[in-house]
């Protein structure tokens, strides 16, 4: 086995050169210090604090741990947290003041320390500042302006970069050539000597100094800090949090750049270059990145561009962009390419997103009954979440709650109609942007048949002539049936019944009617319907009906079956003597002495089905005379052809006369 001693020996020296590099005079440079923000992005339109911010560099090509390392200025301390490093010929970027959001939108940069420990910021007229190793070795120190001397570091014997004013602003102190020490004796920290070993530069926070940088400004009602309220002035455009060389812009669609703002100051978008070379030529260019742009941009004008004069050592204002935006919502993007005589082109981008909310329900909502609670949750596209929600023109029964948008609606009993109302939700942009749609709602009746479920009985041959009702829901209906006879059917769109019962058919149907509304959603309801069908109807009296006699009162009642009861009776050609009761079908009267002989008439029978029937039948009566004779005991006579005594006019007389006879004979025999 090989001895491990030479490898933990070994590997005993890299940890221990490790520690050595870490303490190492300038294995750590001050590379860039931001000590005054003057275009702040503070959390007021009018005022904020400076988002002061320090940018150490590592010389060395090894990671180096900063665990506990301490930033001092002549007043302040900073004392780097445990676990903190800084990557190979990489940065690292702390705030002294200020938050992780507004450093990330000042500058495009993920801080990788935010500082919590109460510094109270860097002098803008002059300050020193100094690092110091965990062991309280300085690493690198530097001194601006009028300031001092840090306590424990040495005093900075170089050129002081001078402090700036006016214009000048969001500056920072640079190291150009990035990450160089100026140092004539190496090993000496900061003794710079050379004049250039720090510039007044645009800040560029977490990589290489000396790049140009682009500045857009807005109205500051569409900056991020936004209140509300105070004076308008423009303000920085928010940087993008992962790309430093982007610009982002939220403003509502149809955003008129030659218009004022809310605030009565000019809608412009300022794109403004500095660099801090006033001897180097830089031009600038401005093209629609057709990559990236979602919308048509015909309407915008952007900046001429060419070569950039600077008037003073970082700050220049390039042009302006003029022109409207689309009215519809999307994004365009602006290419600003920087190039300097000499290096590289950088590309800056200005992302401008159309942004606003629009209600994406369909504002014609679903039929709701009357009496009833129905609620459905509204729904928004774009803008800024969370949403706010708001009604106009309601009715009472309508209600909506503001942070979900879910609306209640509750009508009353006899509501039914069509009503409409304003919706507005208004997103979290400052200020706000807002859609507003116009809801309608149907109000209806719950769907009823109101035609009772016993039908009108038909009869065989004959068809009905009802009509189902109903009222509720939203016309027009459609009808149908279900298990109802063949022959049986039902006008969809009237709801009327219809065919023809075929002989043979007399039963009783039990089947179903269903109707279906307009609405939406449908509403439906279903009627257990019966319907009879009898018999045809007919006369069952025979057609020559009993005899009557002269001067003897006549009745006889006439019958049918079949159709439905109750029956009506009519004839016609019936004698003078004779009369038809209409309700229970009695033929009666008495002729005369005179009115023998053999009538004909017709009678007519009509039921009572919502489809009358009717049978007419030929009658025949005879109305035999006083004198009639009967033969072989046919008749009304007795036996041996006598006349009936009540055929004979006169029998009681005879009667008396046979009687007289009998009682002379008799007398006569006695004597």
């Amino acid at each position: 086995m090989t001895p491990r001693f030479p490898q933990l020996l070994l590997a005993a020296v890299f940890i221990f050169a490790g520690a050595l590099a870490a303490q190492n005079v300038g294995s750590v440079l001050i590379n860039e210090v931001c000590a005054d923000s003057g275009k702040n992005l503070g959390t007021t339109p009018t005022s904020g604090s400076d988002l002061e911010w320090v940018e150490l560099y590592n010389t060395t090509s090894s990671q180096i741990d900063l665990s506990n390392w301490q930033v001092k200025d002549n007043s302040g301390l900073v004392v780097l947290p445990t676990g903190s490093s800084i990557p190979a010929n990489g940065y690292f970027v702390f705030t002294l003041i200020g938050t992780a959001a507004q450093f990330t939108a000042y500058t495009g940069w993920v801080a990788d320390y935010i500082n919590t420990q109460g510094w109270t910021g860097l002098a803008n007229g002059g300050d020193g500042l100094a690092i110091f190793t965990s062991t309280s070795v300085c690493i690198d120190y530097m001194q601006y302006g009028s300031g001092n001397a840090v306590p424990g570091a040495p005093t900075w014997s170089g050129t002081r970069p001078s402090t700036v004013s006016g214009s000048a602003n969001d500056f920072s102190y640079s190291r150009i050539p990035n990450g160089v020490d100026g140092d004539a004796s190496v090993g000496d920290a900061g003794s710079e000597q050379a004049g250039t070993s720090f510039s007044v530069a645009p800040f560029t926070p977490g990589r290489a100094n000396g790049l140009p940088v682009v500045d857009v400004f807005v109205p500051d009602e569409y900056s991020l800090y936004y209140s509300g309220s105070g004076t308008p002035f423009q303000t920085l455009c928010m940087r993008d949090a992962n790309d430093p060389f982007r610009v982002h812009l939220n403003v509502p669609p149809g955003f008129d750049l030659d218009a004022n703002s809310s605030h009565g100051s000019p809608n412009a978008i300022a794109i403004l270059a500095r660099y801090h070379d006033t001897a180097a030529t830089v031009s600038v260019a401005f093209t629609i990145n057709g990559s990236e742009t979602t919308v048509s941009t015909p309407n915008l004008t952007l900046p001429s561009g060419g070569n950039m004069s600077v008037p003073d050592s970082l700050l220049q204002l390039v042009d302006v962009v003029t022109g409207q935006f689309p009215n519809t919502t999307g994004t365009v993007v602006v290419d600003i390419s920087c190039a300097v005589s000499g290096g590289a082109t950088t590309v800056y981008k200005l992302e401008v997103t159309l942004d606003a909310p629009v209600i994406s329900t369909n504002p014609n909502l679903d039929d709701i009954l009357e009496a009833q609670t129905s609620q459905v949750t509204l729904a928004a596209t774009g803008g800024a979440t969370p949403y706010t929600w708001s009604l106009a023109n309601e009715p009472a029964w309508v209600t909506i709650n503001s942070t979900s948008g879910q609306l209640t609606m509750s009508p009353g009993s006899s509501t039914a109609g069509n009503y409409t109302f304003d919706v507005t939700v208004d997103d979290n942009n400052t200020p706000a942007r807002s859609d507003t749609v116009t809801f309608n709602v149907d109000v209806v009746a719950p769907l009823t048949i109101t035609t009772g479920g016993t039908l009108n009985p038909i009869s065989e041959g004959g068809s009905p002539v009802q009509t189902i009702s109903a009222t509720g829901g939203t016309t027009p209906y459609t009808w149908s049936l279900s298990g109802a006879p063949g022959w049986l059917s039902i006008n969809s769109g009237t709801g009327a019944l219809q065919g023809t019962a075929p002989s043979g058919s007399a039963n009783t149907y039990n089947f179903s009617i269903d109707v279906v509304d307009n609405g939406n959603p449908q509403q439906s309801d279903s009627l257990s319907a019966t319907l009879e069908v009898v018999n045809s109807l007919t006369i069952s009296s025979p057609a020559a009906i009993t005899n009557g006699s002269e001067a003897s009162p006549y009745s006889y009642t006439f019958a049918a079956v079949g159709g439905t009861p109750n029956y009506v009776w009519s004839a016609t050609g019936l004698p003078s003597f004779l009369g038809l009761n209409p309700n229970t079908g009695e033929l009666a009267g008495t002729p005369t002495n005179t009115d023998a002989g053999t009538y004909n008439f017709d009678v007519t029978v009509t039921d009572s089905a919502s489809t009358p029937q009717t049978d007419v039948k030929a009658i025949t009566l005879v109305i035999d005379p006083l004198n009639s004779t009967g033969g072989g005991g046919g008749g009304s006579g007795g036996g041996g052809g006598c006349v009936a005594a009540s055929d004979v006019p006169y029998a009681p007389a005879m009667i008396l006369l046979f009687l007289l006879i009998a009682l002379r004979m008799r007398r006569a025999k006695k004597e």
